[in-house]
Formats: C-alpha cells, sequence, structure tokens
C-alpha cells in the first residue's frame, strides 16, 4: 500500500495521522507492483516486532528508542528489543546510509566515489533537543536533478541534525502532509506501494 494508505488505515482506526515519508528497504523488481510491498531485513513497530527474516541475523537499524532516541546501528533483533528499540526498519549497509553522526558528516561521505549520482532522496534525522527531520528531494526531473547522498548530508546538517540517515530513494521518494502528497515523485505509474513508512501523529 502507499503511504497515504497506510494513514487512512490508521486514522480508520481511530488514530490521527498528520503524516508521513517512505520506510526501510524492500523487494525492489524495479517497476511499481507488489513486490515493494515486502520488506528486507527487520521491522518493529511500536516494540513488537512485525518482520525478522532471519532470527539469528545482524541488521543495519534506523530506529528510535523508547527514550525517543535515533539510533543507525547493526543489532540482532535481541540486542534490538534488550535496547529498547521502539521503532526501527532496516536499510542496506552497503547504501551507506549514514549521513550524520554526533553533528558530523561521516567520513565516507568525504569520498567523490560515495553515492555521486543525483537522485531522488530521502531523509531521516534528529536534532539536539530532540526534534525529528524527516526530508524529501526531488528529482530525476528537469526542474530537479536530485541530490547526492552527500548534498543529502549538508542539507540535514544545515538544518540541525546531530544524526541523521539516508532512507531508500528514487521513485519511492515520498512524503504525505495533512492528505496531501508534498513532493513530486519520479513515478511515472503513480505513488509506489511501500513496505514501511515514518508516519507523524
Amino acid at each position: 500500500m502507499t503511504i497515504m494508505d497506510m494513514i487512512d488505515v490508521y486514522n480508520s482506526n481511530g488514530d490521527h495521522v498528520l503524516g508521513g515519508v517512505n520506510g526501510g528497504d524492500f523487494i525492489d523488481s524495479g517497476t511499481n507492483n507488489s513486490f515493494t510491498a515486502h520488506p528486507l531485513g527487520l521491522v518493529i513497530s511500536e516494540g513488537e516486532t512485525v518482520y525478522c527474516e532471519n532470527s539469528d541475523g545482524v541488521f543495519h537499524l534506523i530506529g528510535f528508542t523508547d527514550d525517543n532516541e535515533l539510533i543507525i546501528r547493526e543489532l540482532s533483533l535481541q540486542d534490538a528489543l534488550e535496547k529498547g528499540i521502539r521503532d526501527a526498519v532496516c536499510t542496506e549497509a552497503a547504501l551507506c546510509p549514514e549521513l550524520v553522526i554526533d553533528g558530523v558528516l561521516v567520513p565516507e561521505l568525504t569520498e567523490e566515489s560515495a553515492a555521486p549520482a543525483m537522485n531522488p532522496r530521502t531523509a531521516i534525522g534528529q536534532r539536539a533537543d530532540g526534534t525529528v527531520l524527516l526530508l524529501t528531494i526531488d528529482g530525476r526531473q528537469s526542474d530537479s536533478l536530485g541530490a547526492t547522498m552527500k548534498e543529502l548530508a549538508e542539507c540535514m546538517l544545515q538544518n540541525g541534525a546531530v544524526t541523521a540517515a539516508a532512507l531508500p530513494c528514487g521513485t519511492i521518494t515520498q512524503m504525505y502532509f495533512n492528505g496531501e502528497i508534498q513532493n513530486f515523485p519520479y513515478a511515472p505509474e503513480g505513488p509506489r506501494p511501500c513496505p514501511t513508512a515514518w508516519l507523524v501523529r
């Protein structure tokens, strides 16, 4: 389902969800079909394990603790639950999802070889005061070429992030708020289904 579909489900159950952005990694066949609805790795929601492809595995997680601290860390399912990870999605470490750690651009992004292509991008971050930042950047269009991973990181730094991570990008990049899509996704067949999303109540 799309992020808007997810929001409609939550709201029909009595929640008040304002909006959100796309979440973690998923099986990607390169087309706008149901395969995008299958997550990869590990998904935790409100303290419950929603999906785990290998209970003995170690996953590259982006998530929040019970204390609302954003974490970007490699953890097993057991370690994640013991550390009080309340909500988390999985990303592929090879994609270098870390953007900002302790208020500093991660060293890998200073290298020109680190994801130099310009693409639609999504990021999540947190300021020192706990404020959560959600960012989408359009791309692959004449009026918006997109951003490199380094540019994405620099944008998060400029907005006060002390911790930030990249989420899956490209045609999956979506942001909704108050019932409307806020960006212009490069998705000729319409918004792509997502298995997970970061939703804002």
